[in-house]
């Protein structure tokens, strides 16, 4: 179920990091989902790394809490089984007392064209 979510507007978005402030996790949470929409996202130069850290004690020490890295093929695609993807997703899961969660985007190579989704659950 979900208990909170976040849109992530439709944007060009630029080379560059952006930090992700920390925010509190609500008690019975365990998961961050993020969807995006790649279905405009065609430069292969464009590369996106998103990067979470988690706090057991509100916010006084970090912990690595996963990452993931999205790119497109040579050709421009996203592609799962040989079907071309309209969306990509990862999930973060942490355990049970995580009481703060922040990060990092970076976007390299080429701007990205996306929209999408955090769903905390």
């Amino acid at each position: 179920m979900a208990l909170k979510t976040i849109i992530i507007p439709s944007n060009t978005y630029q080379v560059g990091t952006a930090l992700i402030n920390s925010a509190v996790v609500p008690g019975e949470a365990v998961q961050a989902q993020i969807t995006l929409d790649v279905s405009l996202w065609t430069d292969p130069a464009a590369r996106m790394d998103i990067a979470l850290e988690q706090s057991l004690d509100n916010g006084s020490s970090w912990v690595p809490g996963g990452a993931t890295t999205w790119q497109p093929r040579l050709d421009g695609t996203f592609r799962s089984k040989g079907q071309i993807l309209t969306s990509v997703v990862a999930t973060f899961q942490w355990q049970a007392g995580v009481t703060n969660v922040r990060g990092s985007i970076s976007i390299s190579g080429a701007s990205v064209p996306t929209s999408g989704t955090v769903v905390v659950s």
